[in-house]
């Protein structure tokens, strides 16, 4: 089992046995032929989709494994402030070569932010994020290039997320603004500790309901055709990874001891289970949450 109690998350899975030495795989006739001409079309094409159909696999599982990380990194660095910056006013960036731009706009952006709260390294999390026209807060913008960008509106805008107050007209909106070169620009934030919609509940789920929109949206965006030239899906303030340690335990009866006591006063739930995934290609798991204690909240 694998534990994160800054996150308040655990992963517990049943090893899969040892393979036994399979027999040697029994090659096609063609294998042996000299001359790669005289291999069939149809191998070729089944060839070339069984190689589509393990990228894709593979892409689905890095996403996967990308949005998990961005939840546990947002939860247990405290990251409360989501803030939202667009390029606006038909000076939008669309395209592989606008979310190049905006990434490199964020990076500007949070030597920025860091030199304004001290200078210290501090936790961030963000990704940009296509936005239609016609969303509630956005332009009224006809994308240049609807078909190619996908976007049908003002193109890539930006989730930030950071875990302390920055001042919003003296600071984010003068250095968006800057960074803008002063083209049209919206600013805004959201606290997610004061989000009506989740009064009462403990301040660790709503550092998780804020994680968990900020990558839903940046996800829906993480396509191959803009992830290119080993383009990042998300970045991260470096040093402040979660930590994690295995424990190895002998049933679910035991984990779950265990986990609430790593857990204490919070209640440990089952969030999934592998079992319910169709074709899930792994070893059985089973995934637990809780509210961890988290210093500096209200």
């Amino acid at each position: 089992m694998t534990v994160h109690p800054s996150a308040g998350e655990a992963i517990l899975w049943r090893p899969m046995p040892a393979p036994r030495r399979a027999d040697p795989p029994v090659l096609p006739d063609w294998w042996a032929c000299s001359d790669p001409c005289a291999v069939s079309d149809d191998v070729r094409q089944a060839d070339a989709e069984d190689a589509a159909a393990r990228a894709e696999m593979n892409f689905v599982r890095a996403t996967r494994r990308a949005k998990v990380r961005s939840r546990r990194y947002i939860v247990a660095n405290r990251l409360r402030y989501m803030w939202v910056l667009t390029r606006a006013g038909g000076h939008g960036l669309h395209g592989v070569e606008g979310r190049v731009e905006i990434m490199r706009l964020a990076a500007a952006l949070v030597v920025g932010v860091r030199t304004q709260l001290g200078g210290e390294a501090l936790p961030y999390w963000y990704s940009p994020e296509l936005h239609p026209a016609g969303k509630p807060g956005g332009s009224r913008e006809i994308c240049p290039d609807p078909e190619g960008c996908g976007c049908g509106g003002h193109g890539w805008h930006l989730n930030l997320f950071v875990a302390k107050p920055i001042p919003l007209e003296r600071v984010m909106k003068r250095m968006w603004l800057g960074l803008s070169g002063g083209n049209g620009y919206e600013v805004r934030y959201k606290d997610w500790t004061k989000d009506d919609r989740l009064e009462g509940m403990p301040f660790a789920e709503k550092l998780r309901a804020g994680a968990r929109y900020g990558t839903k949206y940046a996800t829906k965006d993480w396509s191959e055709s803009v992830l290119v030239n080993r383009a990042h899906r998300y970045e991260v303030g470096q040093g402040f990874e979660p930590p994690s340690h295995q424990v190895i335990v002998t049933s679910r009866e035991q984990a779950e001891e265990l986990l609430r006591e790593i857990g204490r006063l919070t209640a440990v739930r089952p969030t999934w289970c592998s079992a319910d995934i169709e074709g899930w290609p792994g070893p059985e798991c089973w995934g637990y949450e809780w509210s961890p204690p988290v210093r500096g909240g209200p």
